[in-house]
This record gives C-alpha cells, sequence and structure tokens, in this order.
C-alpha cells in the first residue's frame, strides 16, 4: 500500500504521519505550496487539495500497490490506529470494497462519525479526509481536472460512484478513530461552488450527486434501515 499525505502549511503533523506510516512501506508527503517547504515534500503541479491528490495517484499509479491511502495532514491520529489502519486495509476482501476509512471525530460528514464499537459500516461514500482507494478506482479517474475542480469539494462523492460502478463497496471501520480538527479545511463557499461545478462535468448526474449528500446526513444522523437501499 502507498500512503500519500496531503499537505499545506501542517508541516509538524505531516512530519508526524510521516514517521508513524513509513515504517510500512512507500510513504510521501505531497506540499501544496506550503509558506515553509521542506526536504522531503514533493510538491504537487497545481495548488489545494486536488493537485495534491493528482499527484498521488501519479506516484500511485506508477507503482505496484493495490491500494492507495490518502491522508490529509491536519488529521489526528494516534500511532496504534495508524497499525490497525494497515492492518485492516490489508485484510479486506479487494473483490467487495473499493474504498475503505476509519471513523473521524471532530469536523466530518454524519456518516463518518463512529456509530459502533467495532466492525465495518457500508456508506455512500467515505469522506476524502483520510481514505484508501483500491488502484482500479483511480485508474478509471486520473486525473482530475482542477481548472473544474481544486478545492476537492464533491470528489470523495465522485471515486465512491466510481467504485460502484466497479461492483466494489465504499465502507467505515467503527473499530478505528480518527480525529479532524474543525477550522483547518479549505474556504466552504469557494469548495461547495466547485462542488457545483464537478456535478456538471460529471457522469453521475445532478439527483444522484445531490442526494449522495443529503441522504448521507441522514443516514448518519438517524441511521434508518430504509436508507440503505439507496447503495445496495
Amino acid at each position: 500500500m502507498l500512503v500519500a499525505i496531503l499537505n499545506y502549511n501542517n508541516n509538524d503533523n505531516a512530519k508526524y504521519l510521516h514517521k508513524i506510516f513509513s515504517k510500512f512501506g512507500q510513504c510521501y508527503i505531497i506540499d501544496s505550496g506550503s509558506k515553509e517547504q521542506l526536504e522531503e515534500f514533493i510538491p504537487s503541479d497545481t495548488p489545494f487539495y486536488v493537485g495534491n491528490l493528482n499527484k498521488a495517484n501519479e506516484l500511485f499509479l506508477n507503482s505496484d500497490s493495490q491500494w492507495c491511502l490518502y491522508i490529509c495532514s491536519d488529521v489526528i491520529i494516534a500511532e496504534d490506529d495508524a497499525n490497525k489502519i494497515v492492518e485492516n486495509i490489508a485484510n479486506v476482501r479487494l473483490s467487495k470494497i473499493g474504498c475503505f476509512a476509519p471513523s473521524i471525530k471532530g469536523k466530518s460528514v454524519p456518516q463518518m462519525k463512529k456509530k459502533n464499537k467495532s466492525g465495518y459500516r457500508k456508506v455512500i461514500f467515505v469522506e476524502g479526509i483520510i481514505f484508501a482507494v483500491q488502484r482500479i478506482v483511480i485508474e478509471r479517474l486520473h486525473p482530475f481536472d482542477t481548472t473544474i475542480n481544486s478545492m476537492g469539494h464533491g470528489i470523495d462523492v465522485l471515486i465512491a460512484h466510481t467504485a460502484k460502478k466497479c461492483g466494489l463497496r465504499s465502507i467505515v471501520d467503527d473499530s478505528i478513530e480518527v480525529f479532524h480538527p474543525y477550522g483547518t479545511s479549505y474556504d466552504d463557499v469557494v469548495a461547495n461552488h466547485e462542488r457545483i461545478e464537478l456535478r456538471k462535468h460529471s457522469s453521475i448526474g445532478y439527483k444522484l450527486f445531490e442526494y449522495s449528500y443529503s441522504i448521507s446526513r441522514i443516514i448518519g444522523k438517524y441511521k434508518r434501515k430504509a436508507f440503505y437501499l439507496f447503495i445496495r
């Protein structure tokens, strides 16, 4: 598995994440123009989240890895949980799972919040804060057009629906919980505008794209089983 830490001005935590994940193999810090540039950074070709994602995918598809784990550099992960993430991804069935993520405490969409003491949950999409994706999914999408969407809002939905087209599910692992601080993401107004632009150019379709957001919030908040029919 290749690990890509997507960084912008969170250098200390990026270095910490690199330290705890590099023992598992290929691990890179992809940077989109931080004020302080470090020697170990690999610069993205274009700024912001999607620029980092494209550079990570370039490295991923030029490797022999089956999975890429993407981690935004503001995510707080205990070392024991890092070990669990890598171990659990290695044990999922490749024929069934396309996108994998731990549960997320702090700023995240409702379905990413921890619901159970342990075990996997099927979700419409896993949020792009921290998630792992199978190679077959990224091969169908790379590269993302940064002239349409550079902040990345909606890219996670596109990835999950592409996984579904491959016959693969998206799951959250409730045996692991990481923390995403509030107030560290990009501007929500700009990001939402770019999601609308991405929606216009995607093959998902307007209703399915927006329903993914609205229904995921209902599932995340209320856990009504009827809504799971949407993702079967």
